[in-house]
């Protein structure tokens, strides 16, 4: 529906703006020296708890569209967003695409055969009344679940694959300003790229009917289909 399209948007723009474009800085250097994968994995490791006190933060106390949801799986889908672009860098660099992309499709298909399943059970079953609080929020929680089993996957795999990156920590004192640096000058594209893309819906919601704003979202999706 309009509202879970708004919702997914307004998460994913706050996931966009955690991240500080902290991918690329993974990519540049980690594949110039892969020493450096496991001081730059620790440094990630502190920024995800940052990025998640500051999301119940922001969520609690500034976004009051979310009551319609459950609030731990808000955190987790937002978080989760943000992971897969830190995991999706480092398999870049280690050019690990088949193990990306195929579990990937796997959680897809398994998350659309649930989908399609709990739509054709009973009402009470479809809305599992003691998880979640209606439809949208179900769906909220099959994706947000769906991509918190791909990370612990991925992240499983990767040190599996790259066990040899991680026996020893080098002494890396300006690995931080340099990452932070870099990843910083495509941070403001990042955001702008999708403002652009998506911030029309802020302003369909805000001064239109909500029905207005899923004919909106089709129409807007009929127009991107013929573009590409």
């Amino acid at each position: 529906s309009a509202n879970l399209f708004y919702a997914l948007a307004a998460f994913t723009l706050l996931s966009t703006i955690l991240r500080l474009g902290l991918e690329n800085g993974i990519v540049y250097f980690v594949s110039k020296k892969p020493e450096k994968t496991k001081p730059v994995a620790l440094l990630l490791l502190a920024v995800l708890v940052i990025q998640t006190i500051i999301t119940i933060i922001v969520l609690k106390f500034f976004a009051k569209e979310i009551v319609d949801y459950t609030f731990f799986w808000c955190v987790l889908f937002i978080m989760s967003n943000v992971l897969v672009y830190y995991v999706s860098a480092f398999y870049q660099v280690k050019r690990m695409y088949i193990s990306l992309n195929i579990s990937g499709c796997i959680i897809v298909l398994c998350q659309t055969i649930l989908l399609y399943y709990l739509y054709l059970s009973k009402p009470n079953l479809l809305l599992f009344r003691d998880i979640a609080k209606n439809r949208n929020d179900l769906i909220l929680i099959i994706s947000a679940s769906g991509i918190l089993l791909q990370m612990i996957f991925l992240c499983i795999n990767f040190y599996k694959e790259n066990k040899e990156d991680f026996k020893y920590l080098p002494q890396q004192p300006n690995i931080t300003k340099d990452i932070f640096s870099y990843s910083i000058i495509n941070f403001g594209v990042t955001v702008l790229f999708f403002l652009v893309l998506r911030a029309d819906l802020y302003f369909v919601d805000k001064y239109c009917a909500k029905t207005s704003l899923g004919n909106y979202l089709q129409a807007a999706k009929i127009g991107q289909m013929l573009l590409v």
